[in-house]
């Protein structure tokens, strides 16, 4: 049991950590260190727990049902249509960012190589190339080079942690501002989700109602040490105005920063970026490629799946070259709107309508408290929207 528990421990840590942790000491640095620690810990508490309500209704749903089969199980036709729409903007908007972020970083270590620059564009079209192509090989492929850009990543990580642990202020670390940290939860939910994985998870381990529950829990324990760990390096050695004029520039902007300072950490920092974005990217073109597939009735194979890869990949990158300065924006979007209804809202509304029999009570299937959970996610539904109209 403890094997498998590890395992999916590790499924939920590597589908959660991502290009999304890039963005969050950008938005927690207005908060101070502690702030942001309580923030990212009520997220990762709020993100397990609908993690287990969605999991309820998985082992009550027929096998092989994912979110959209299980919101036609529970609404019927139009609430499978209508939980398709955050579906396709969270994905969408989640592939503007790593083009985006990819781009950017792509554009930065060409100058450094090579000496002259690029065209925004033709970076996204470059990064579209290498890493577009390695989709069309298909999942063997795309599982050994994700393994390898996963190993990569984490030891980049712990790198970066280690050096920029030397250049940490504490003056920097003491600062609170509990009120500001509130407008960080956008970007939080969009770095802890991992919901798409939960279905096919618990088909893995055979319906096995325990192993899920701890691989969740032990999971998104294991994602709020990494972030906050991470806050604690970043927040501590970069100057508050950076990362406040970080907020509306690329992700090479901090990283140039601190290349320019000197300190190698900088250049590992940009290392580590650049394959957060890759695992992420491979993650959320395959869940979206396969949303796509089915609600077309196509097969990923020959020219379906070219035209499956061109609908998940083109509009994102569009988007991304005309504004390559989206990165914040679009995470923010993402959380504030995609995760707070997909993986928020739709998790409570199945295990407070089911209408098939879930076995296990307790305070879960309590009424209050899945109340309780509507309306925090509805809350940082409404705190993106004020974002946005705040400007």
């Amino acid at each position: 049991m403890y094997r498998q528990v590890l395992s999916g421990s590790l499924f939920i840590v590597g589908t959660a950590v991502g290009a999304g942790m890039l963005g969050i000491p950008l938005v927690t640095s207005s908060a101070g260190f502690l702030p942001a620690l309580f923030i990212s810990g009520l997220i990762a508490i709020f993100m397990a727990i609908t993690g287990l309500l969605l999991l309820e209704a998985v082992l009550a749903a027929p096998d092989g049902s994912n979110i959209l089969s299980i919101a036609h199980l529970s609404f019927g036709k139009m609430g499978q249509v209508l939980s398709g729409i955050p579906f396709l903007f969270l994905y969408y908007c989640l592939l503007c960012a790593y083009f985006t972020a990819a781009s950017s970083l792509m554009l930065d270590g060409w100058q450094a190589i090579f000496g002259y620059s690029l065209p925004a564009f033709g970076a996204n079209i470059a990064f579209l190339m290498i890493f577009g192509s390695i989709l069309s090989f298909g999942m063997k492929w795309i599982e050994r080079f994700n393994l390898f850009a996963i190993l990569l990543m984490a030891v980049s990580y712990f790198f970066v942690l280690y050096l920029g642990s030397a250049e940490i202020s504490f003056t920097r670390l003491g600062k609170a501002n509990m009120q500001a940290s509130f407008w960080a939860t956008p970007i939080l939910f969009s770095a802890f989700g991992y919901h798409n994985i939960i279905p096919s998870l618990t088909a893995y381990f055979k319906k096995d109602k325990a192993v899920m529950q701890k691989a969740i829990c032990t999971g998104c324990f294991c994602v709020f040490l990494i972030y906050a760990l991470w806050q604690c390096v970043i927040l501590g050695a970069v100057p508050e105005n950076i990362l406040h004029a970080a907020k509306n520039e690329p992700p090479s902007y901090l990283i140039s920063y601190l290349q320019q300072k000197g300190t190698i950490w900088g250049y590992l920092l940009s290392f580590f970026a650049f394959f957060a974005i890759v695992t992420s990217f491979f993650g959320v073109s395959i869940s979206m490629m396969d949303f796509l597939g089915e609600a077309l009735g196509k097969k990923q194979i020959g020219k379906d799946r070219f035209l499956i890869a061109s609908l998940t990949l083109a509009p994102p990158l569009m988007v991304s070259a005309v504004d390559p300065r989206i990165f914040i924006r679009a995470l923010e979007l993402a959380g504030g709107f995609g995760e707070s209804i997909l993986n928020g809202i739709l998790p409570v509304l199945f295990v407070f309508f089911a209408k098939t029999k879930i076995a296990s009570k307790g305070l879960l299937h309590h009424k209050g408290f899945l109340l309780l959970c509507f309306l925090f996610a509805l809350s940082v539904f409404f705190l993106e929207i004020v974002g946005i109209m705040s400007g």
